[in-house]
């Protein structure tokens, strides 16, 4: 499947929310909840 998706023009710009999910366990629902959090100050 990650193969195919990969090389798919349709589905390739999913690939990297699906090996996050498949590596993770993470439901879609706390895939779609996650947000990008920086700070500079922490160094994080």
């Amino acid at each position: 499947m990650l193969s195919f998706m990969k090389d798919d023009y349709t589905y390739h710009k999913y690939y990297d929310e699906v090996v996050v999910l498949l590596e993770t366990g993470l439901r879609t629902s706390e895939l779609c909840g996650l947000t990008l959090t920086l700070n500079m100050k922490k160094g994080y």
